[in-house]
């Protein structure tokens, strides 16, 4: 299969965008002649332009009809998708070329926080990221995570703790703070994971 431009779409949140750059990682390393793009929301945009795998970076606009003229004049020969959502199968059949995605697991997502139902399997999201691009070969490096940040953001401290508290939000890992913060951030983290899986199941129109 010759793939000359592919499109990657993850629209949010920050600790996902994170978390698909070994993703990304692959198939450039697969498709090293291959121009790779990535469409996210403007407020993650940052997380990417930097990245050397990455040639060009895509963001929503409020003008929906003239960003998908943009992406459909870009002829990509290959979408791979990571967001898997209304909006995300939207653009692909704008673009009406190939295309893949990953189990997202919404549903058994839905029944773990509600009834406390462990159904889901023990895979790392990374893992269920790299089911999207197995169709074109492309397979885990296990070189880990990616972060290619400016240079003002290397020097932000908090900045960086972010992203890192995102990413390990995401993977499920602790994070590191006093154990009244810790109580309180987890609390915070499961009311938001709760209203997520909601939002992503019922009101994930647009």
């Amino acid at each position: 299969m010759e793939i000359k431009r592919i499109l990657v779409i993850r629209f949010s949140s920050i600790g996902d965008i994170v978390l698909t750059t070994p993703i990304v990682r692959a198939i450039k390393k697969s498709f090293p002649q291959a121009e790779l793009h990535y469409l996210t929301k403007p407020s993650n945009a940052i997380l990417l332009t930097n990245n050397k795998y990455i040639d060009r970076v895509h963001v929503l606009t409020s003008d929906y009809a003239q960003m998908l003229k943009l992406l459909r004049s870009l002829e990509f020969d290959y979408v791979v998708d990571l967001q898997k959502n209304l909006r995300s199968g939207r653009i692909k059949r704008s673009l009406g070329v190939e295309s893949s995605s990953f189990p997202k697991l919404n549903f058994k997502k839905w029944l773990f926080v509600r009834f406390k139902r462990q159904c889901l399997p023990s895979v790392h999201v990374v893992d269920r990221y790299f089911e999207a691009v197995k169709p074109i070969g492309v397979s885990n490096d296990g070189m880990g995570l990616d972060f290619f940040l400016q240079e003002e953001e290397k020097k932000n401290q908090q900045f960086r703790n972010e992203i890192r508290d995102a990413s390990r939000t995401s993977m499920n890992e602790p994070v590191e703070r006093g154990k009244d913060e810790k109580v309180q951030a987890e609390k915070v983290k499961k009311d938001a994971y709760k209203k997520q899986v909601d939002k992503e199941l019922f009101t994930e129109i647009i």
